[in-house]
């Protein structure tokens, strides 16, 4: 029999991986297209993104808000598919995994948002209440000037995830979350998580084209605005002790038929996880407060030859560093916890796009951090998994059908465990589940309007 903790973080771990695959492709929209009058494909890479080419950065740089049509900033999306999960149970299900509403486009003059309301069913969890969720926020101010007679592309930008505001789409807002049981500031996969429970405002420069930097800050929302928002209270990722501040810095480099990008970034906080009280049976915020400094690098080229043929390469590494206000000490053991551990993530993705319409797209992500007492059941957390995707885009350039007012994407997804939860065996404790039982199957099909 599965351990109750190990049941919880299955279930967790499988809907997870779904979201994984599905999450990040949810950016190129038919709002946009019609505002610009230009093709989503000139934006993202395979029509449908979230994937940037470097007209698609400027856009997102310039407040989305480029284009002189008069349009109604609004776009829906669809989202339905059909799991194969090796577990729980060897389950197979179809599900709405999301109908989504998008506040996307220019709303003023140097004013525009990029804002997404999701509603997504769980065939796992029938007693699901919160199903409809606010999910990424980007408003964006924006306007140009010159500074030391170069051009300046400058703005502000209110949102609530880590790097959801960033031209590049390398890291884990848009890339591939490293999944497991603990996991950086900058992962929405891990509880507890801090994308969309917090709300930061960061200014910005794009100085003679090529050099990017952003500081900001953030704060974290009450546990009740959390539930009031459709995030559940149970991943609450704490009080933040005042402001976490959050900076980039990145060089941008357009060669026209190729793009380089890639810099550094970093968020440090200090946080109070919540805790369970036994008297009475509830969580709260009252424990002691841990230091959590992040710190990452980043990188992505893509080719773009004539459009014929794109190849885009996207790496991204983070660096934890936590010093904890508490070591708790093993029950069974007697072992007391060290009072600072580090955790590392890194994703490494490839993909490539034929005619803008066909594609794949491959990627590993790692992540590891040891502590013998905080982490059932080995005291580390490594992970390795793959992720494949093939997928086909009939729908989203300028010859397609009903354009702009119409994308479609079909994809078949492969999820792979090599390591997880420190292991490859029995990765909850004793006579529990293997990694590769964690493995999925999902075909999808995504529309955009």
């Amino acid at each position: 029999m599965i351990h109750p903790f190990a049941r919880a973080w299955l279930l967790r771990a499988s809907l997870c991986l779904v979201f994984l695959a599905s999450a990040p492709a949810s950016f190129a929209l038919p709002s946009f297209a019609r505002q610009t009058g230009s093709e989503c494909a000139a934006c993202h890479i395979g029509g449908v993104g979230p994937h940037l080419t470097p007209h698609g950065i400027w856009f997102k740089l310039s407040g989305y808000t480029e284009g002189d049509k008069d349009s109604v900033p609004l776009s829906a999306q669809l989202r339905l598919s059909h799991n194969e999960l090796q577990l729980p149970s060897d389950r197979a299900a179809n599900r709405l995994d999301e109908a989504s509403l998008y506040v996307a486009g220019r709303l003023a003059p140097k004013l525009g948002a990029y804002l997404k309301v999701m509603h997504s069913d769980d065939p796992f969890n029938s007693g699901a209440k919160r199903n409809t969720e606010l999910h990424n926020v980007d408003i964006r101010f924006a306007d140009t000037g010159r500074l030391a007679e170069r051009d300046l592309l400058w703005g502000v930008s209110l949102n609530n995830n880590p790097g959801v505001q960033d031209p590049l789409d390398a890291n884990q807002a848009w890339g591939f979350p490293v999944l497991g049981t603990t996991g950086s500031l900058f992962n929405g996969t891990t509880s507890p998580t801090v994308p969309r429970r917090v709300l930061g405002l960061t200014t910005y420069g794009l100085w003679a084209q090529h050099l990017y930097a952003e500081a900001g800050a953030y704060r974290s929302l009450s546990r009740s605005l959390q539930d009031k928002l459709g995030q559940d209270p149970q991943g609450d990722p704490g009080r933040f002790s005042g402001l976490a501040p959050y900076w980039r810095l990145a060089y941008l480099h357009d060669m026209k038929t190729q793009f380089f990008g890639g810099g550094i970034f970093g968020m440090n906080a200090k946080r109070q996880l919540t805790v369970l009280n036994p008297q009475p049976l509830m969580t709260e915020r009252s424990g002691a407060y841990d230091s959590l400094a992040d710190i990452g690098v980043d990188a992505v080229y893509e080719y773009l030859g004539n459009r014929d043929h794109i190849v885009q390469l996207r790496t991204s590494s983070v660096r934890e560093r936590r010093n904890y206000g508490s070591t708790p000490v093993n029950p069974f053991t007697g072992a007391v916890a060290p009072a600072s551990a580090t955790v590392r993530e890194f994703t490494l993705a490839a993909t490539y796009v034929f005619h803008q319409t066909y594609g794949i797209t491959a990627s590993v992500m790692r992540g590891a951090s040891t502590d013998p007492v905080r982490y059932f059941p080995f005291g580390r957390t490594d992970s390795r998994v793959r992720y494949t995707e093939v997928f086909w885009t009939p729908f989203g350039k300028e010859d397609s059908w009903a354009a702009p007012w119409a994308n479609l994407r079909l994809s078949a997804v492969w999820t792979r465990f090599d390591r997880f939860n420190g292991g490859t065996q029995n990765v909850f404790g004793p006579f529990s589940p293997d990694a590769r039982d964690l493995d999925s199957f999902q075909i999808y099909a995504q529309i955009t309007f």
